[in-house]
């Protein structure tokens, strides 16, 4: 008999917790607008952001100054906003913030001296009230005075009269929140300039507050697919029924880490109601690694600020207003060239055939069903902060639009597909990455506890992750007391 052959030992090799994402195609900026790629461009150079970062808040800001100006045919032949909802999926240290920032600089000051007029504003009103209020109480006092029994009715009714009408409250121009709550937002819309825009750099925030939690997350999803589709807006409480709210615009623009969306992206009760159909998602690649110190690009501040003026520009035109309505926006309509309109019915009719079973698209049907939409969208916002003069949607900004509607369908597909994990599984992944950046071989769990993710510094969260990681082999108990783990570092 031969000496038995000794086989070195192989440990189990771990299964992945998360499906990997597929490689993202490079953002189509070519597609935008050459003013908006000013913008892409002059934040690139200053930030070192992911291109498809700073394009998504370009963009959706773009979004924000052309909803209340101008409206897009449908394929049907109903005419919708140009109002988007965008999501942007980025780790943290991407600097979504410093991006976001620049994007958003001649809104906010726009904005912000909008407010300084608005005190002004206030002040006289309430002096107006008040004075309106007092003179009220005297031509009823008088007209009592005078009349006694049943003549005192119509005497009072004819000195109120004789007063004039209240004044008007002055509109609010809060254009930007970040977290709001359905009420508030009813408020700001029903109050305000007729537009709103909900932009969060810190989209956690948003997803993890009141408007999402347990008890308002269908009430809220409801509300903001209404905003997505410009349907008049209408609320009755126990306290009375309000007027319906027409003429109202609202663009979103989310930005979270993937850990921080994960509940979002894989929550049922949004995908059912199908607010999440209504966003243009992305996942740019990511830069960080690749952004050493070096001298901007001599033209990018150049290239930002002829961005930043042309944002301005549109900001400061009137906004039409309804006849019944001085906060209702009266956005004209943007027709198609017969060419554009050719372009547009090709591209639905492509997308309606990746739709059914085996198709490219058949895993996000909602979602993949309204890209014809999303590309009238891309395109009536494209014409509109080009020329705020225009009234036609060309052939090549029709092509540009639907190029990248389908990048934005290609990059809903890999995040979908890679990201439908629980929130457990995806706390348990954010564990893992943890613990491989760790020094030590092996960790204490009491350091976990105390030292590792945020989400996980709570004894039954953290036993969840380390329990899920233990049944995929990513980590092996090595000792009871102190409890202590080590973790498989070697990747797949």
């Amino acid at each position: 008999m031969s000496a038995l052959e000794l086989i070195p030992f192989e440990p189990i090799r771990p299964d992945p917790l998360v499906r990997p994402s597929a490689k993202g195609e490079p953002y189509p900026l070519a597609c935008l607008p050459p003013i908006l790629v000013f913008g892409v461009e002059g934040i690139v150079s200053k930030v070192q952001c992911p291109v498809g970062l700073a394009a998504n808040s370009v963009v959706a800001a773009a979004a924000l100054v052309s909803q209340a100006h101008v409206n897009v045919p449908g394929l049907g032949g109903a005419v919708g906003p140009c109002s988007l909802f965008v999501i942007t999926v980025a780790q943290s240290g991407e600097r979504k913030t410093s991006a976001d920032n620049l994007a958003m600089k001649p809104i906010k000051e726009w904005e912000r001296e909008r407010v300084k007029e608005a005190k002004e504003a206030d002040d006289t009103y309430r002096r107006a009230a008040l004075a309106y209020d007092e003179a009220s109480k005297a031509a009823v006092s008088k007209a009592k005075s005078k009349e006694g029994g049943n003549g005192a009715r119509e005497a009072i009714a004819k000195a109120l009269e004789g007063v004039g009408d209240p004044p008007k409250t002055p509109i609010r121009p809060n254009l930007i929140c970040d977290e709001p709550t359905p009420e508030g937002l009813w408020l700001l819309l029903s109050d305000g300039l007729g537009i709103a825009g909900i932009f969060s750099a810190e989209a956690g925030a948003f997803v993890g507050g009141h408007a999402m939690s347990t008890d308002n997350r269908l009430k809220s999803a409801a509300l903001f697919s209404q905003m997505w589709d410009a349907e008049p807006l209408r609320r009755v409480r126990v306290s009375g029924i309000s007027s319906p709210l027409y003429g109202r615009r609202v663009s979103m623009h989310l930005m979270g880490q993937p850990e921080a969306m994960a509940g979002f992206i894989s929550d049922p009760t949004l995908r059912d109601q199908g607010l999440l159909a209504r966003f243009l998602w992305a996942v740019p690649e990511s830069t960080m690694g690749t952004r050493f110190q070096r001298n901007v690009a001599a033209d990018a501040g150049a290239k930002l600020s002829r961005y930043q003026r042309a944002i301005m520009r549109c900001l400061e035109r009137p906004i039409v207003r309804a006849d019944d309505d001085e906060r209702a926006c009266a956005p004209r309509g943007l027709s198609l060239s017969e060419t554009a309109q050719t372009v547009i019915c090709a591209f639905a009719d492509d997308i309606e055939r990746e739709l059914a079973p085996g198709g490219a698209f058949a895993t996000i049907t909602g979602l993949a069903a309204k890209l014809a939409e999303q590309a009238l969208r891309l395109a009536g916002v494209f014409t509109f902060v080009s020329d705020p003069e225009a009234s036609m949607i060309d052939e090549s900004t029709m092509r540009n639009a639907c190029q990248l509607a389908l990048w934005h369908g290609g990059e809903a597909l890999r995040l979908f597909n890679a990201g439908s994990a629980s929130v457990e599984v995806m706390s348990a992944e954010v564990l893992r990455i943890w613990l491989i950046e760790q020094a030590e071989t092996e960790v204490l769990q009491s350091r976990m506890l105390t030292h590792g993710p945020n989400r996980l510094r709570d004894s039954k969260s953290l036993s969840a992750a380390l329990k899920l990681l233990q049944e995929g082999h990513w980590v092996t108990k090595t000792q009871e007391r102190p409890a202590t783990w080590r973790v498989w570092r070697e990747a797949i």
